[in-house]
C-alpha cells in the first residue's frame, strides 16, 4: 500500500470515531452518560467495549472514542445503570475506567 493511500485510510478510520452517540429521536431514550477510558490506542479497540456495555440492561447505545479516551452511552428512560456496571464492562474489555464525566 502506498504511503498516501495509508494516510487516507487512517483518516477515514478516524473520521468514523466520535465521542458521543448520535442524537436519538426515540422517546424512550434518556440521559447521556460519559466515562473516561484509558488503554484504548487504536480504532479497533472500541468495538469490543461498545458491545460489552450494550449488554448492560437499560443501555440503549454506546460509542467509545480511542482518540478522546471516552465512552458515551445513552440510557433508556427510567432505567438504572450504575457506574459499577459500566466500570465492570470497561475492565472486562481490558481497559481502565476513569472518572464519570457526565
Amino acid at each position: 500500500m502506498r504511503p498516501t493511500l495509508i494516510a487516507i485510510t487512517c483518516l477515514a478510520l478516524l473520521a468514523g470515531c466520535s465521542s458521543a452517540p448520535e442524537p436519538s429521536s426515540d422517546p424512550q431514550v434518556g440521559a447521556l452518560v460519559e466515562f473516561e477510558v484509558f488503554g484504548m490506542d487504536c480504532p479497533g479497540c472500541h468495538g469490543g467495549l461498545e458491545n460489552l456495555v450494550l449488554e448492560i440492561p437499560g443501555v440503549h447505545s454506546a460509542k467509545a472514542s480511542w482518540v478522546d479516551k471516552k465512552l458515551a452511552l445513552r440510557v433508556e428512560e427510567g432505567a438504572e445503570v450504575t457506574d459499577e456496571q459500566v466500570h465492570d464492562a470497561i475492565n472486562r474489555a481490558n481497559f481502565t475506567a476513569g472518572e464519570r464525566l457526565k
